[in-house]
């Protein structure tokens, strides 16, 4: 444990990490408002802290080969679902009647997770070539369908062009970036004008 925590220490990530969340915790020594919303406020920060355990927890391959799988199993159960309260009318989960096909949590953490979701699996579907990549294409393109023009998520929006941009960057470099521009250019465009969600958010 003593040489984990010295890997630990060396990592700039993890020091930033809980430099944040110590920062936020000095806050609350001089705050308008009671300890308890003020806790509810650091709670809502915790994700700082699941940066160092994620990394002593997924220092092997196995571990981090099921995690994934974990995540793209619960994110592909969100899909689906967001799919089937789409075209049967149902509500369950987050939903709502005005149209929202919000799964768990909120729109904004489904938006930004499912992005990430797309993102992993778009890397799968360029680094091995299985007989799942029908599959996978079909998927990829139901996720960014669900981001774009299914979901209210601003941050989904940012994250997915974030990600877009990193993959053409892993792809091609710096000459990746200026297709990775254009490819959002495309996709902006198409999704502003096409759909009226997009255009309200966007607004």
């Amino acid at each position: 444990y003593q040489l984990r925590f010295q890997r630990l220490r060396q990592l700039t990530i993890v020091v930033v990490a809980l430099l944040l969340f110590g920062i936020i915790l000095v806050g609350m020594i001089n705050t308008p408002v009671s300890l308890i919303t003020a806790g509810r406020m650091v709670d809502k920060y915790r994700e700082l802290l699941y940066i160092p355990l994620f990394i002593l927890l997924f220092r092997d391959n196995t571990t981090r080969r099921w995690g994934l799988f974990a995540f793209l199993g619960a994110m592909g159960i969100t899909l689906f679902l967001s799919y089937l309260i789409a075209m049967t009318g149902w509500h369950f989960g987050k939903s709502t009647e005005e149209g929202s096909f919000v799964i768990f949590k909120n729109y904004i953490t489904q938006g930004l997770l499912m992005s990430l979701a797309a993102y992993f699996v778009t890397v799968q579907f360029f680094q091995h070539r299985t007989h799942w990549r029908g599959l996978q294409g079909v998927v990829i393109c139901l996720a960014v369908y669900n981001i774009v023009f299914m979901s209210q998520g601003r941050t989904g929006y940012v994250v997915l062009a974030s990600l877009i941009l990193l993959l053409m960057y892993q792809w091609q470099r710096w000459r990746g970036i200026w297709v990775g521009v254009v490819v959002l250019a495309i996709l902006g465009s198409f999704a502003y004008l096409s759909s009226e969600v997009v255009k309200q958010r966007v607004d």
